[in-house]
């Protein structure tokens, strides 16, 4: 989720605090959603529901890695388009 407040903030700076929305989202999906019983494909949103539950589950890599690889392109592209920004 930092990763995308970084992408957020270099790209778009004036709606980096859509940053706050993306943590009620996950935070609504995650907790929430179970309560509320919503559908499986709605629950998939939340990057929570793709990583194991460690200790007791089993480890999968290709989610860890997968997400892993999203959140640094997300933080490369934020710092690269910070880095161009004149903040002075």
């Amino acid at each position: 989720m930092s990763a995308i407040v970084a992408a957020l903030f270099g790209l778009l700076p004036r709606i980096a605090s859509a940053g706050w929305a993306v943590y009620g989202a996950v935070v609504f999906i995650t907790f929430i959603g179970a309560i509320l019983r919503l559908g499986q494909w709605f629950m998939d949103r939340s990057p929570f529901t793709h990583v194991p539950n460690l200790p007791g589950g089993g480890l999968q890599l290709l989610p860890l890695v997968t997400l892993s690889a999203a959140a640094a392109v997300l933080a490369i592209l934020g710092m690269a388009a910070s880095r161009r920004r004149n903040v002075g």
